[in-house]
């Protein structure tokens, strides 16, 4: 459903997924978006237009200062993708984030959380660290089990402001799976633009993309290796052009949407084609 407006807003980091956005104000090539009215916090970037701070996987990621003078916790990602809640993550990643501040933050407050168990910045060691200077976190979390499980960032600056984001994150280390998987536009006319396959996989797998007519003959193949765009865990994102893998234009018709890894189907959508 579009979102029209955010009336009431407070908090910290906002990660919206682009298709709630709606149509409005700016566009995706510009990164910049208007239409954002009624919300409290001071926006990351510029002020007047309600800047996106960065798009990736899909999300449009907002940064948020709980409240004038607190620290801003942004580009907030795991192992280099933005996440929303309930998001599939690797039991072992990276999370690295900019956490800033008019100020300065005071590392002894300032902590990462993984489900409930806090780290000071001061106190990451080896591949984790925080620099005071950029802002840039790093912080290496390792042996989720399969489950749901919290990770987020308590910043805190040294005048005693706060700020604090928090996802919940799902591991799953038993098998591979494709969910939510969708197909926009739909209808789709190839004449008119590229269609867009989206999944989200519960681990890094190589994957492959079949499309079926209506009488089940196999029109169209793609492979993505794992780990790759196309085949890791998480959101992913792939093109399909309305066309056969010779290159040709697939006429109107009803065509399913397969995605298959270690030769086991583990997500299915359908498409219209109407020219």
């Amino acid at each position: 459903m579009p979102i029209a407006a955010f009336a009431g807003i407070s908090g910290t980091v906002y990660k919206i997924p682009i298709s709630e956005l709606g149509a409005g104000g700016g566009s995706s090539s510009s990164s910049s978006y208007s239409s954002f009215s009624g919300m409290s916090g001071s926006p990351v970037g510029a002020t007047s237009s309600s800047s996106y701070e960065g798009i990736a996987g899909g999300v449009a990621v907002i940064g948020f200062a709980a409240a004038p003078g607190s620290p801003v916790i942004s580009n907030f990602l795991v192992d280099g993708k933005s996440i929303i809640d309930n998001d599939y993550v690797k039991a072992s990643g990276t999370l690295t984030a900019t956490v800033t501040d008019e100020t300065s933050i005071d590392t002894n407050l300032s902590s990462v959380e993984v489900d409930g168990a806090y780290t000071k910045f001061s106190a990451l060691t080896g591949t984790s660290t925080y620099s005071a200077t950029t802002g840039a976190l790093t912080y290496a979390f390792s042996s989720l089990a399969s489950g749901n499980h919290t990770i987020g960032i308590n910043a805190v600056d040294g005048d005693g402001n706060n700020t604090f984001l928090q996802y919940t994150v799902k591991v799953d280390t038993t098998g591979i799976t494709a969910t939510q998987v969708l197909i926009y536009p739909n209808p789709f006319n190839p004449n008119s633009g590229t269609g867009r396959i989206a999944y989200n996989l519960t681990n890094d797998a190589a994957t492959s993309i079949y499309i079926f007519n209506a009488i089940g003959q196999l029109v169209y193949k793609q492979s993505y290796a794992a780990g790759a765009a196309g085949g890791q865990v998480g959101y992913n994102e792939v093109s399909w052009a309305g066309k056969s893998t010779s290159g040709d234009l697939v006429g109107n018709d009803i065509y399913f949407v397969r995605v298959v890894s270690d030769g086991k189907v583990i997500g299915k959508c359908k498409i219209a084609i109407l020219k």
